[in-house]
């Protein structure tokens, strides 16, 4: 990647990540897990998931790409399909987090 890329890469990374924010403060606001998303730290960073399916016991993820490293978590890819309260845990935890730092 060349020094001209890279502010290129980082400036659609941000806009991405804006447009994932803003879709999970409004599935948030109308309290449900479609439309939120959630992330889990792989090596040095991190894989994004958007829930897009929730049926009560378990939610359907799909990986998120375009705002870093693009990592994925290999169980994830497998079967999309997640415990909801695996789910639940992560956003709730992401949510306390933002709220200690007021975000």
């Amino acid at each position: 990647m060349n020094e001209r890329t890279i502010p290129d890469f980082i400036k659609k990374a941000d806009e991405k990540f804006d447009e994932i924010s803003k879709a999970d403060k409004t599935a948030k606001k109308n309290k449900t897990l479609v439309g939120r998303y959630f992330k889990e730290q792989i090596a040095d960073g991190y894989a994004f998931y958007l829930i897009v399916a929730d049926n009560g016991k378990r939610c359907k993820v799909e990986r998120i790409t375009g705002i870093g490293d693009d990592w994925h978590i290999r169980r994830f890819e497998m079967n999309p399909w997640v415990s909801r309260r695996e789910v639940v845990d992560n956003v709730e935890r992401r949510d306390a987090i933002a709220a200690l730092f007021g975000r």
